[in-house]
């Protein structure tokens, strides 16, 4: 953040470099505005709070994201779902449940963002049954539409769980039209029934896929912080200065892996 002679940055400012910082991945950014906020006495109330925690989870640091929650006196439905989010989609399925729990106890209502997650959470868990039990309380007791990542989070976890004619079949009852993340996901349970040399189901599946004209638009992507730059990296990409001593160091790795498997086999190690 660049400081200007006689101008101090305001909450608003801060909460807007927090949720860029999370949007980027950049802890260390979100570290140092932390750290810039205690330094300069701010108050760490429920709009700064809820940017900061959601900075912490997306970048990865659940802990400091749940010291920063837990320490603020009120806490809106954003602090509330960016806390189940960070500890769903980092493992902690269990626990981003439990949190769910307690916004009932807080009497506040969720909303289809909350159940993304809860769904989500559901997912990392493999809790197929819990899954549903909230897929559908969602829409009858809360009253929120399904929207294209509730089915798609439900796709996917009973792709997962093997129950792909249940997968099927929500997505034919699905009111809006299945993406390519919906067929996406049913062709991820799909895979795992090659690996169990199940081939009927996975020709079914890909006919269906086929048949709907669903392709992959967009590469994978990753990317690294390193010296304070997030670095963004593409499946396949060679644009990186550094790409042909990457290669190199990723072929020597595997080729290491590969012996290791071999001794591994012959008992050497």
């Amino acid at each position: 953040m660049i400081e200007t002679p006689g101008v101090s940055p305001d909450e608003v400012t801060i909460s807007s470099v927090l949720l860029a910082s999370a949007h980027l991945g950049s802890l260390e950014m979100g570290r140092k505005m932390h750290n810039y906020l205690m330094q300069n006495r701010f108050d760490i109330n429920v709009n700064i709070g809820s940017a900061l925690g959601d900075m912490y989870a997306k970048c990865g640091s659940v802990t400091r994201s749940l010291v920063v929650f837990f320490k603020l006196r009120e806490k809106n439905l954003f602090c509330w779902n960016s806390i189940i989010e960070g500890l769903a989609i980092h493992g902690y399925g269990e626990q981003a449940l439990d949190m769910f729990k307690k916004i009932e106890k807080e009497k506040i209502k969720p909303n289809g963002v909350t159940f993304i997650s809860v769904l989500g959470a559901c997912t990392h868990a493999g809790l197929v049954e819990v899954a549903r039990k909230w897929f559908l309380s969602m829409t009858h007791d809360y009253n929120i539409s399904p929207a294209i990542e509730h089915y798609g989070c439900m796709v996917d976890i009973l792709s997962r769980a093997g129950q792909l004619e249940e997968a099927l079949e929500l997505i034919r009852r699905m009111t809006i039209e299945p993406n390519s993340v919906i067929w996406g996901a049913l062709l991820g349970g799909c895979n795992m029934y090659a690996e169990a040399d199940r081939w009927s189901e996975v020709k079914k599946v890909r006919s269906i896929k086929k048949g709907k004209g669903v392709r992959k638009r967009c590469a994978g992507s990753s990317w690294i912080e390193m010296d304070e730059k997030v670095l963004d990296f593409v499946a396949s990409d060679e644009s990186h200065h550094l790409c042909s001593k990457m290669y190199m160091l990723l072929s020597e790795l595997s080729g290491n892996l590969e012996l290791s498997d071999y001794k591994n086999e012959l008992g050497i190690i």
